[in-house]
């Protein structure tokens, strides 16, 4: 239990001086859960759904075709490898350090963003549900599910929605086009490749700028 922000760096701390622990023996993982609950919620209650987030960690995942299981963590409904989950963190925090603490001859960039990037997961969440849709249904194969999610419409809606963002913004470019490139074209941000689709937790990592920006306004 603890302020949520100190509570995911501590579970990042606790990875590392497991691995350590274990001389990082590549059989030998770790997993957890964490879930955001409001100050007068029954702690008993809390701690079942954190237990409900770390079991879900350690279920099994579907990874570029690969069942993998364990060796995660779960946050804002979201369960991620460890790999995956600091990829998010990468792009969050440089989402929180754009809007409120830019780099030397930078501007503030517009919060605007944030509201793009939760229209763009919108987007591709609402068509990856009706692709599978469509494959229960047996109108598509199983085999075309991550192409037909992949390439649809939502990709061109990105590039369209940030090309106009840009317009507004352009002393960011360098910074828009590799989120775009990361989210259509390699799944590496920051020099991090992702085990999946960066696109699959976007929303994650907005979400977690959000609660951030709106901690930190707290404090000042």
């Amino acid at each position: 239990m603890g302020r949520w922000d100190k509570v995911i760096d501590f579970a990042a701390l606790i990875r590392e001086e497991f691995k350590k622990f274990t001389c990082h023996h590549p059989d030998i993982s770790i997993s957890g859960g964490i879930v955001l609950t409001p100050p007068k919620y029954p702690i008993h209650r809390s701690a079942d759904l954190a237990g409900d987030a770390e079991s879900a960690s350690k279920s099994k995942r579907l990874i570029n075709g690969n069942v993998k299981e364990k060796d995660a963590i779960s946050f804002l409904g979201k369960t991620l490898s460890w790999n995956d989950f600091e990829v998010a963190k990468a792009l969050k925090d440089d989402l929180v350090q754009w809007i409120e603490n830019p780099s030397e001859g930078k501007t503030k960039m517009n919060r605007g963003l944030i509201n793009r990037l939760n229209q763009i997961y919108s987007t591709y969440q609402k068509e990856a549900d009706l692709v599978k849709k469509q494959e229960k249904e047996g109108k598509i194969k199983i085999e075309e599910v991550a192409d037909r999610i992949q390439y649809n419409k939502w990709r061109w809606r990105l590039v369209y929605s940030l090309k106009r963002f840009l317009n507004q913004n352009e002393n960011y470019n360098n910074e828009i086009e590799n989120i775009q490139k990361a989210l259509i074209d390699s799944n590496i941000y920051r020099g991090q490749l992702s085990e999946q689709p960066i696109i699959e937790y976007l929303d994650l990592s907005v979400k977690w700028a959000e609660y951030q920006l709106r901690t930190n306004k707290k404090e000042d």
